[in-house]
């Protein structure tokens, strides 16, 4: 009986662990994605979304440069996002997108996950 007891105590002690390092992951998350924007890229927040449920939802920034928009790659471009919560996503704009925002119009993309959706306008056309 001891020997059960000492076993609950351990699992306990060790989901207490884990329930003060998941509370602790925001901050440390937060410390480590000091992020500068570029001076000439256009800054576009996530959805609030998460996978893991309610509550880790969180945001990404999505910085893109003007110049994708002024003189659109063929090919496109893939941007990553800021690190929040550890990780960053990937984000595709086609050659299309960057040209209906750039004359004014606005694009829904998801990230590469499908965890977060980025809504990218321009305040005016380039």
């Amino acid at each position: 009986m001891s020997s059960e007891l000492s076993q609950r105590r351990r699992v306990l002690r060790l989901l207490g662990f884990g329930a003060l390092s998941v509370l602790a992951l925001p901050a440390l998350a937060r410390v480590l994605a000091e992020e500068k924007a570029p001076a000439d890229s256009l800054a576009v927040t996530s959805s609030l979304n998460s996978k893991l449920g309610r509550w880790a939802y969180h945001c990404h920034l999505l910085y893109v440069p003007l110049q994708c928009f002024t003189a659109p790659p063929r090919e496109g471009v893939t941007l990553s996002t800021s690190w929040t919560f550890l990780h960053s996503h990937r984000v595709a704009l086609t050659q299309d997108q960057l040209i209906t925002v750039a004359r004014g119009g606005s694009v829904e993309v998801q990230d590469s996950a499908g965890a977060h959706t980025y809504s990218i306008r321009l305040g005016r056309s380039v």
